[in-house]
C-alpha cells in the first residue's frame, strides 16, 4: 500500500501493489473494526499464504471469510434446530384431535388430496 499512499482510504474499491503483484481489495472506511491475534503453526500458515496467493487476497482477507462462513454455518445449524424442534412440537399438538394443529392438518390433507385429485 506504500506506493499509493493516503489515496487508498478515499476509494471503496483500492489496488496495490506488493512484491510486484497487483492487489485488489475493498476498503472499509466507516466500520469499527477489531484486532485479534492468534498463533498458527508454521506449516499451516504457509498453506494459508499460498491460498491467499492464488485467491489474490491478502491472509487477513481470506481469514474474515473464513470467520464469515464459519458464522453463517453455526446460525444456519441454530435455525434448522429451531425448525426441527418447532415441528416436532406442532406434530406432538397435532396427535390430539381436538387441536387447532390437528384441524389444520386435516384441512391441508383435504386440499392436498383436491390437488391429486386435479392431477390425474
Amino acid at each position: 500500500m506504500t506506493r499509493f499512499g493516503a489515496e487508498l482510504a478515499e476509494h471503496p474499491l483500492s489496488s496495490y501493489i506488493f512484491d510486484d503483484k497487483l492487489y485488489t481489495q475493498a476498503v472499509m472506511t466507516d466500520a469499527k473494526t477489531e484486532t485479534i491475534t492468534f498463533r498458527v503453526d508454521a506449516a499451516l500458515k504457509d498453506e494459508l499464504a499460498e491460498i491467499a496467493e492464488k485467491q489474490a487476497k491478502p491472509i487477513g482477507e481470506v481469514l474474515r471469510e473464513l470467520v464469515r462462513e464459519h458464522i453463517k454455518q453455526k446460525r444456519r445449524r441454530e435455525f434448522e434446530a429451531e425448525a426441527r424442534r418447532q415441528c416436532l412440537e406442532a406434530a406432538a399438538a397435532a396427535r390430539d384431535p381436538n387441536s387447532d394443529e390437528a384441524q389444520v392438518m386435516r384441512e391441508m390433507e383435504a386440499h392436498f388430496a383436491d390437488v391429486m385429485r386435479e392431477w390425474k
